[in-house]
C-alpha cells in the first residue's frame, strides 16, 4: 500500500511542476498589479486564459501519450469522450475568451469571472486526467 501511495505522490509531484511552469506568469502579474494597487485587474488580464489553454492541452497530450502506451485493451471511447470534454469545455472557452479578451477594448467582471472559473477547470483536469495519464504513460497499465 505504501509503495501505491508514494507512486501517487510521484505522479502528482510531476504534474505539480508542469502547472506551476503555467501559473508562473499569473504569479508574476500578480505580483506586479499588488504593487501598482491594481490586485483587482488581475482578473481581466489574458494570462488566465492563456495559461488554461496550455494547461489544459497538457492534459489532453498526457491522456493521449498515455493511452497510446497502455499494455491493456483501452476503452477508447471513455477516452475520446473525456478528450472531447476537454477540449469542448475547456481548450475551446478558454481560447474564445482570451480572443475576446485580446481583442475587446472594455472586458467586462463576468468575462474576468468565467475565465478564471476556466483556468481552474483546466487546473483540475490537469491533476485529474493529467495524472491517469501520467500513470500510464509511467507504468503502462490502468
Amino acid at each position: 500500500m505504501r509503495d501505491e501511495e508514494d507512486e501517487n505522490l510521484k505522479i502528482y509531484q510531476r504534474v505539480g511542476a508542469e502547472a506551476l511552469f503555467a501559473i508562473f506568469p499569473l504569479v508574476v502579474v500578480a505580483i506586479v498589479f499588488s504593487y501598482e494597487g491594481r490586485f483587482l485587474d488581475l482578473l481581466k488580464t489574458p494570462e488566465w486564459s492563456f495559461a488554461a489553454a496550455v494547461l489544459s492541452g497538457q492534459s489532453l497530450v498526457k491522456l493521449l501519450s498515455g493511452s497510446a502506451n497502455l499494455k491493456e485493451e483501452a476503452n477508447y471511447i471513455f477516452i475520446g469522450l473525456v478528450g472531447s470534454f476537454l477540449f469542448v469545455f475547456v481548450l475551446g472557452p478558454s481560447i474564445v475568451t482570451l480572443t475576446y479578451i485580446i481583442l475587446s477594448k472594455d472586458i467586462s467582471l463576468w468575462i474576468g469571472i468565467s475565465q478564471v472559473a476556466i483556468f481552474l477547470m483546466s487546473i483540475s483536469a490537469l491533476f485529474i486526467v493529467g495524472g491517469h495519464g501520467q500513470r500510464w504513460i509511467d507504468k503502462g497499465e490502468i
